[in-house]
């Protein structure tokens, strides 16, 4: 469990709640943070008061971006874009990418992001 510091302000104490120095704050970090904000408010707060928001949101950002990769791969190897495609033609090769991260991203937000 993280340490909490306070400060004052006048006669009470309020924690210091901000992310750790460390953090690499990513896309799916504040999308899914913003998502536990607007819809489950307890469970945000709960875990910003305990100290494991921060820890928590880190993991899924990761878990997040090795799951696109990992789709991204095998959406590609299924419907045959790879080098040869990229060297016979740029332009499909670009589309085809381009429809492949947005319907893995998709995924990504459906599974891991927006529950």
């Amino acid at each position: 469990m993280t340490e909490l510091s306070y400060h004052h302000e006048g006669r009470f104490l309020i924690p210091v709640l901000t992310a750790p120095d460390d953090a690499r704050i990513g896309k799916y970090w504040i999308m899914h943070q913003q998502y536990l904000r607007d819809h489950h408010k307890g469970f945000y707060n709960a875990m910003l008061l305990r100290g494991t928001l921060y820890p928590y949101l880190k993991v899924i950002d990761r878990e997040a971006n090795e799951m696109l990769a990992r789709i991204m791969v095998q959406l590609a190897r299924k419907e045959g874009v790879n080098e040869a495609l990229k060297a016979r033609d740029q332009m499909a090769w670009v589309s085809a990418m381009g429809s492949i991260h947005s319907r893995a991203e998709e995924m990504v937000l459906n599974d891991l992001i927006y529950v």
